[in-house]
């Protein structure tokens, strides 16, 4: 008995029996909603492999070169009468796609040449970050949704195709630099050219909602890098300075306390100083 199991899982078309039980009985096989999720199902005698086999050479002969089986009637099941050995070029007419090339050796190169470019779009470095950006911005599942697509903030038309998106912002950017990221310039505005920079995590950081903006020299900047970085003041008088502001004290009992020359803070302070939030 096992010999004669082994006999016929060597059988070529063991394997095509194996699939058609698998796609139209399993749930979760892969094609399983297109056929058996959609009422396909195998002639019920067929559902042994010997019975299969002997009933499909009978009817329709040794498989040809190039063949494989194929149903006559889409929406009918797998069962004498609805059978034939088709090449792929017959499927494909009859699915309604006769506008696709035949299966030749030329085709074949262009779909393998096809499927290693969509590998070479899915392992760019700007792949993850177009996926997240879609993400944030179209799935309201998403983490951060809130912030983004919960804002109004869209991803620009022609962005929505991966390829488009890392072509152009190759294109308008360059390469990306290490240690940055795609930032928008403005947080109000949408993903679209003329609104996003390759921005440092600390640059993106003194922009973000919520961060005090002040303009010294004309730039436009964060409040912490105006007096830490342009005007020399050090971690605690910064953070001093902005804590009596936050408790209500004036301006100058401020400067007093934390011995800050006026003149280098008045330069980046909006006219409504104690208004710092």
């Amino acid at each position: 008995m096992p010999k004669r199991q082994n006999t016929l899982r060597s059988h070529e078309l063991y394997e095509t029996w194996h699939n058609i039980r698998q796609r139209c009985e399993n749930p979760k096989a892969r094609a399983y909603r297109w056929y058996g999720g959609r009422g396909i199902k195998l002639y019920w005698p067929w559902k042994d492999s010997r019975a299969f086999i002997d009933g499909i050479e009978a009817l329709l002969g040794p498989r040809p070169a190039g063949c494989t089986l194929d149903r006559i009637d889409n929406d009918g099941d797998y069962k004498p009468g609805n059978l034939r050995w088709a090449t792929q070029s017959m499927q494909v007419t009859k699915n309604g796609r006769a506008d696709l090339p035949p299966a030749t050796p030329d085709w074949r190169k262009a779909m393998r040449a096809e499927v290693r470019s969509r590998r070479s779009v899915t392992s760019h470095a700007l792949y993850t970050t177009w996926h997240m950006m879609r993400q944030r911005c179209l799935n309201p599942n998403a983490y951060g949704y809130a912030n983004w697509g919960g804002r109004g903030i869209r991803v620009h038309e022609p962005w929505h195709d991966a390829r488009t998106f890392i072509r152009e912002i190759e294109a308008l950017l360059g390469p990306r630099p290490d240690g940055c990221t795609l930032d928008r310039i403005d947080t109000q505005g949408h993903y679209e050219p003329g609104n996003v920079r390759w921005a440092t995590f600390k640059q993106q950081m003194s922009t973000r909602r919520g961060t005090i903006q002040v303009k010294l020299d004309g730039e436009l900047m964060s409040l912490r890098t105006a007096c830490m970085e342009r005007l020399g003041l050090t971690r605690g008088e910064y953070f001093g300075f902005i804590t009596c502001l936050r408790e209500g004290f004036a301006f100058d009992f401020a400067v007093d306390r934390y011995q800050i020359e006026p003149s280098r803070l008045r330069l980046v302070f909006l006219p409504d100083v104690n208004n710092v939030k």
